[in-house]
């Protein structure tokens, strides 16, 4: 009785738990051994981050820190082991690295006589290359690819270096960018003698000669003008007219159109309210409207037939008609208040007080209600989830088990978090300066315990001898 109302008198979030009772248990003892009166201490609550160890016969119990990566975040409780976590962050001093959770040394690549390749990282080593100039990819030095452009090419590099782009000798040109070619191609020579050839210009070393046809009614093919073919001639229709290096392509009727080189009917594409007749001999076809009773939702398409209409079933008496069937739309139905429509019927909203949940997404017109398992759920996606706990400064997250809602707690004393708007799972050890401070406040603490507990002894005392009269 004598320590409940102790643990009622000292909450054990604003105490350090340990301490107190270590003393308590002391002044307990020299009781006993005074008055021959024993007293109870064997009902020990823990707190937050600590576990209970059980009396052995000679010791009381007593409430120790959590092990390393378990937690405990009950209160006033006689759990004896702590629950195992994987939230831990943890962060290297600059020149180190983490590994297997574990701080080790950056290589230092000038002290091996190397090139750094890539810079030490919080995760990573240094990667120290050979040469100069080496680029890092999957954690291998490697020379990085180059690539040559217009009026260039590529001399390959010795020992597995890069290369280097050199410029085409006269009389050569490279008309490819961004390439690894090892050569430029020799200039074309114009031909003199050819009448029907116009030079329009010279080579360079970014591009071969350029000539054209005298006429526009030849075309240029393998270095030579051929005359554009006449469809007219052929009692064709011309697709596509001749141009500078392609011939005239003709068709055999009219309306068709020339697509990769080859002549076809354009296809037609109907509306809403239409469908499509197919036309004879393979051409386009054309759009009629639909008939009534019938209708055609979709835009730019070539169905051949129209849908028929739904008729209101007047005998469900959870649809409503909100619209007739034109030829653009079928007919329109709609649900009485507290149900919704999946697409065939009409079905009662679900209530989720009924059961036992709380509701994350009220029923709509074509979505039954979401029910969610705790207050303050919101829905995404159709699943119910909380939505994010962002901290404040001085304080670290905690996240919520199974499904629920995370919670935000401060900083233990020797940490802080300086961050605003957070879901950091860890707070930072604090300077010195601020280890000195909250040191000092601790000792403080300490001595105002010790003098409460001195006080609360001897009427905890009392109150037992009463009660053992009673």
């Amino acid at each position: 009785m004598s320590y409940l109302l102790f643990l009622l008198l000292f909450p054990e979030e604003t105490m350090n738990v340990p301490l107190l009772y270590t003393i308590y248990i002391a002044l307990a003892h020299q009781f006993e051994t005074s008055s021959g009166v024993p007293l109870d201490t064997s009902l020990v609550s823990c707190g937050p981050g600590q576990k209970l160890v059980l009396a052995d016969g000679q010791k009381p119990d007593v409430c120790v820190p959590c092990p390393s990566r378990q937690y405990q975040d009950k209160q006033q409780h006689r759990q004896d082991e702590c629950t195992r976590t994987s939230y831990r962050i943890v962060a290297c001093i600059d020149g180190y690295y983490l590994r297997d959770g574990r701080c080790h040394k950056c290589t230092d690549c000038a002290s091996l006589g190397k090139v750094q390749g890539r810079a030490c990282k919080a995760d990573r080593d240094a990667v120290c290359c050979d040469v100069e100039g080496m680029v890092v990819k999957d954690e291998k030095c490697t020379f990085e690819p180059v690539y040559c452009g217009l009026g260039e090419f590529l001399v390959p590099g010795s020992h597995g270096k890069s290369g280097s782009c050199q410029t085409c000798d006269l009389g050569y040109f490279q008309d490819k960018n961004y390439h690894r070619l090892n050569n430029c191609n020799k200039c074309s020579n114009f031909d003199h003698q050819n009448p029907r050839l116009v030079l329009e210009d010279e080579c360079t070393r970014f591009h071969n000669i350029r000539v054209r046809c005298m006429r526009d009614d030849f075309y240029l093919h393998d270095g030579d003008c051929h005359t554009c073919t006449n469809c007219s001639l052929q009692g064709k229709i011309q697709g596509r007219a001749c141009q500078v290096d392609q011939d005239t392509i003709c068709c055999d009727q009219e309306g068709m159109v020339v697509i990769n080189g080859k002549c076809v009917f354009e296809p037609v594409y109907c509306g809403p309210g239409e469908y499509l007749v197919l036309g004879s001999n393979g051409q386009s076809g054309s759009c009629e409207i639909c008939p009534s009773g019938q209708y055609q939702n979709k835009s730019k398409h070539r169905s051949i037939e129209c849908l028929p209409c739904t008729e209101f079933d007047t005998s469900n008496a959870r649809l409503v008609h909100v619209d007739e069937c034109t030829r653009f739309h079928n007919t329109r139905f709609g649900c009485k208040e507290q149900f919704y429509f999946d697409g065939s019927d009409c079905h009662t909203c679900t209530k989720c007080a009924l059961l036992g949940k709380y509701t994350g997404k009220a029923c709509a017109k074509k979505q039954n209600t979401v029910c969610c398992d705790f207050e303050g759920m919101i829905v995404k996606s159709g699943t119910c989830t909380f939505a994010p706990i962002y901290c404040k400064a001085g304080e670290y997250l905690v996240p919520g088990k199974s499904g629920q809602k995370d919670e935000c707690r401060p900083c233990e004393i020797g940490s802080h978090n300086p961050e605003h708007q957070h879901r950091m799972m860890a707070c930072y050890a604090v300077d010195g300066e601020g280890d000195s401070t909250r040191a000092s406040t601790r000792a403080s603490r300490r001595t105002v315990y010790v003098l409460y507990v001195l006080l609360l002894v001897p009427v905890a005392i009392l109150l037992q001898m009463n009660f053992d009269i009673l």
